[in-house]
């Protein structure tokens, strides 16, 4: 996780940046696997569809989406009973999350629930991207992209660049001048 300072710095970067500039942003985090929505009587939320109705909604050059983890099981552990079902459904979320036009998923210890290995095959389907500079294989070798530049446009057509680090469970954003 990123530090009170560094999250301070960063706030203060951003507020005191001569130029301004707008871009959306959707974060999400601790989907567990969840693609249908709640169904809580009172407040539901979540959901695959809900979140497309949203998305249909904004101007696409603008929006920037970020999960930050635990998106792909509900609990570190799942019985061998359920993990064809698991992997199955971990796969039709990730493919929602394609549909949508997700742009980064950085993953929390859940994610790992059925394995290294499975955790690869499902990412390997997708065309979201997966980051995490503080993971690496038995080899020492980085096991995901670390970081990226993501490129959007503000209000005004202006192109915004947009620093995107994963660390385990987090994501840190910085907007580069």
């Amino acid at each position: 996780m990123i530090g009170p300072l560094a999250r301070a710095a960063l706030v203060l970067s951003l507020l005191l940046s001569p130029t301004s500039f707008s871009a959306t942003l959707i974060h999400s985090n601790d989907v567990m696997g969840d693609i249908e929505p709640c169904g809580c009587r009172t407040n539901p939320q979540g959901g695959m569809t809900r979140k497309g109705n949203l998305l249909s909604k904004l101007p696409d050059t603008s929006l920037l989406q970020v999960d930050a983890g635990d998106l792909l099981f509900s609990s570190n552990t799942l019985p061998e009973l359920l993990s064809k079902q698991s992997e199955l459904q971990a796969s039709f979320l990730l493919r929602s999350m394609d549909l949508l036009k997700h742009d980064v998923v950085v993953p929390g210890e859940k994610d790992f629930a059925l394995g290294v290995t499975v955790f690869d095959r499902l990412r390997k389907k997708s065309i979201t991207r997966f980051f995490a500079a503080n993971l690496t294989r038995r080899n020492g070798k980085p096991f995901l992209e670390k970081s990226a530049i993501f490129v959007r446009k503000d209000v005004s057509g202006k192109p915004i660049k947009i620093g995107v680090i994963g660390l385990r469970g987090a994501v840190v954003l910085g907007v580069l001048m």
